[in-house]
């Protein structure tokens, strides 16, 4: 399913975060938002998922205008893996992750709905896990548990808010591989906010790099992450090598000026 964003813009009171983003993200593909903290990545995941209400501008899910869905078509459509997982749920796992059914659910849960539940946890690892209560893991187990919760939640459209921050390297790429095999066999569009850029420029499709809400680049990661690119957005000499494939590695040098701006991530 297409996501399609005209004119966006959001403001928290008098400071303006998203001025004026389009964008379109079609299916099978991933997608990653790069840009330095504060640059809009995370509002702009609250503001496709209507999280957050845009103050101006549309975003289209398919043919339709997200503000005109009902809350459970639209959780039919989207879902939403957040940056936080600290949330302590008196819960199982197997209970959290059956909550990405609810919007397939009428008045009980049925064989089918244990048995996509039952599939999520094996694919991110955590069928042992499933009777474990939720607030007793990790910050990373809590991750991969949300990430579950996204997949049986069959949504066509997956955001995801640096999903791999509280993971290990093995772990990080454990995830960006299975969420790339997963676009490709459900032909999911998949829409990663994430810091690392060669975690980036290794799995998407297409990257989108902003700074102070507005679009810097968009397009193939040999496109996009260019040292002009970067020194102008991070402002960090860096070297950017190419290997002949389209794909690129970053290695940072020096910083060349303070950076400014709000240090929490949006």
């Amino acid at each position: 399913m297409k996501l399609t964003v005209r004119e966006l813009r959001f403001s928290y009171k008098a400071n303006e975060v998203l001025r004026g983003l389009n964008l379109q993200i079609a299916p099978d593909s991933m997608t990653c938002l790069v840009g330095p903290n504060g640059s809009g990545k995370s509002t702009l995941l609250r503001c496709l998922d209507r999280i957050l209400r845009p103050t101006q501008g549309t975003v289209m899910v398919g043919d339709d205008d997200l503000r005109k869905l009902p809350l459970k078509e639209l959780a039919r459509r989207i879902s939403y893996v957040p940056q936080n997982c600290s949330h302590n749920f008196p819960l199982t796992v197997f209970e959290v992750v059956m909550m990405g059914r609810k919007p397939h659910l009428n008045f009980k849960v049925r064989p089918m709905d244990r048995d996509v539940v039952n599939h999520a946890l094996e694919i991110l690892g955590l069928a042992g896990y499933k009777r474990r209560y939720f607030d007793e893991l990790s910050g990373g187990e809590k991750q991969k548990v949300f990430l579950a919760r996204a997949l049986a939640q069959e949504a066509p459209i997956m955001l995801l808010d640096e999903p791999t921050s509280n993971l290990d390297i093995h772990f990080q790429l454990e995830v960006l591989e299975l969420l790339r095999r997963l676009k490709k066999l459900k032909n999911l569009a998949v829409v990663i906010a994430i810091h690392d850029l060669n975690l980036a420029a290794r799995y998407a499709d297409s990257l989108l790099m902003l700074n102070q809400g507005r679009i810097i680049a968009q397009g193939p990661p040999y496109q996009v992450l260019t040292g002009e690119n970067i020194e102008r957005v991070y402002k960090v000499k860096a070297q950017v090598h190419h290997n002949g494939y389209g794909q690129v590695q970053i290695w940072p040098l020096h910083p060349t000026a303070q950076a400014t701006g709000p240090t929490s991530s949006l």
